[in-house]
């Protein structure tokens, strides 16, 4: 039997009412993408209707999905002593990516976003080593300065860091930081970047890899992609121009051609990467001005 087959790549995806349709769209390019067959099991973030759930599971074969109602009692109850994950959980449906992902999975946590498509085959998504795994994407953002989390709280935390795709061991997922971390009182704070902020620093110095954005291009309007990349995130401004990128990747498709992701090793935040960006962040503020 071949390798993939005996090993089938199990992915969590959190998925909401609004974007449904993109993601049937992104994970059925993943699925026509990837030689290693692909088991979905998707969080639903309580807005999915019936109708959502026959959409989701008919058109993406073998995969289930998790209501919300359905799995409260199981998570609630570990978070029992955790008050700042238990309000973040019910404040930001992004609590949901950060508890619920993890806390549901086994040894192992592999998640991807709904807002990926792919454009050419590839033997497997994540390597067959065990390092941790995330997304690189230029200019992220964190739920605070970043200044106040590196400098003043000492927090470490990975450099062009997405949490749009990520794989890690359970082992490394610290919900007592999580705890800690949801409960000071930063100012400002964004609440729908504390996920992506946390995850970026649990995995800080694990030996974490990157799949390069030589790999992944971030769609910026309209324009056709690069068209050397395996795969395309179109951020939330970007959504309109979903299925019309989907048409493409299905076409694309077609042509059987077959790259590997580039993976690197992940670079930390540091004071100097600080100082960068607040430089860019003048400049750019200046030139507009001008």
């Amino acid at each position: 039997m071949n390798r993939f087959l005996k090993n089938p790549l199990v992915v969590r995806s959190l998925v909401g009412s609004k974007y449904i349709e993109n993601a049937v769209k992104s994970f059925h390019s993943l699925r026509l993408a990837s030689k290693q067959p692909v088991k979905i099991i998707f969080h639903d973030d309580g807005s999915c209707t019936e109708n959502d759930v026959e959409r989701l599971l008919s058109q993406i074969p073998n995969s289930e999905l998790l209501r919300r109602k359905q799995v409260n009692e199981e998570v609630e109850d570990y978070l029992k002593a955790y008050p700042a994950c238990r309000k973040y959980r019910n404040d930001s449906v992004w609590g949901l990516k950060l508890l619920d992902v993890p806390l549901l999975s086994n040894s192992l946590v592999q998640y991807s976003d709904g807002d990926f498509l792919y454009f050419q085959k590839f033997d497997r998504l994540f390597p067959e080593n065990q390092n941790p795994i995330f997304l690189e994407e230029k200019g992220v953002s964190y739920a605070t300065h970043l200044s106040t989390l590196v400098l003043r709280k000492k927090i470490g935390l990975i450099k062009n860091f997405a949490a749009g795709i990520l794989r890690f061991p359970k082992s490394i997922y610290d919900i007592d930081f999580i705890e800690w971390f949801l409960s000071k009182n930063f100012t400002p704070f964004i609440l729908g970047l504390a996920e992506q902020t946390c995850y970026s620093s649990l995995l800080c110095d694990k030996d974490a890899l990157k799949i390069s954005n030589r790999s992944f291009h971030i769609q910026l309007g309209k324009k056709d992609f690069p068209k050397h990349k395996i795969a395309l995130h179109l951020s939330s401004a970007e959504k309109p121009y979903f299925d019309k990128f989907y048409q493409i990747a299905l076409e694309s498709l077609k042509m059987n051609n077959v790259s590997d992701f580039i993976y690197e090793e992940a670079e930390n935040v540091t004071p100097i990467t600080i100082v960068e960006r607040e430089v860019i962040k003048k400049y750019l503020a200046l030139k507009n001005w001008h």
